[in-house]
């Protein structure tokens, strides 16, 4: 049985992000932003520190997938299930490489510490450490098991990134 962390997005804490950052420009799409109009913009870049939000796109256990698919298709077959699965799992490497680079930029240009990921709660975090603990171990850095475990968790096995226990002060 596969344990999920239910993981929506990463949150980082960073210093003042520069506006002509080109090469944050050249990882990042840059969705939306706070920051509208020339008065928003100051303001924004005012901060001593700014909040970056990146949208994931989570490892799912087979079961669960499965699970899914034969609930919106009763006639799907296990064939199209694991070629369907094959294909999420490429689509969540590609964007875990794509997300790798871009925390590890943000790591080494603005000295981030500590991502903190949404759904992850003080209560997981004996698991998350056990979990760690067995992959640096194993030394294992592929598979689904890495997957599931998220770009923020293999920094953190690769000892790139910390983790807080007290999130409370940034609520």
């Amino acid at each position: 049985m596969a344990i999920v962390f239910p993981i929506h997005a990463l949150l980082l804490i960073v210093g003042q992000v520069s506006a002509d950052d080109a090469a944050l420009a050249k990882l990042a799409t840059i969705q939306s932003t706070t920051a509208k109009g020339e008065r928003q913009r100051q303001i924004v870049q005012s901060f001593e520190r700014q909040i970056v939000q990146i949208c994931d796109w989570h490892f799912v256990p087979r079961d669960a997938f499965a699970a899914d698919l034969r609930s919106q298709d009763a006639t799907v077959t296990d064939e199209g299930i694991d070629e369907a699965y094959r294909k999420l799992l490429a689509e969540v490497e590609t964007v875990q490489a794509e997300q790798r680079k871009l925390l590890t930029y943000l790591i080494d240009r603005y000295e981030v510490q500590a991502i903190y990921v949404e759904g992850l709660t003080d209560r997981d975090m004996p698991i998350f450490e056990a979990i760690a603990r067995t992959l640096r171990k194993a030394d294992k850095r592929d598979g689904e098991t890495w997957l599931q475990f998220g770009v923020a968790g293999q920094l953190y096995v690769e000892g790139k990134l910390r983790h807080s226990s007290n999130t409370k002060k940034y609520h």
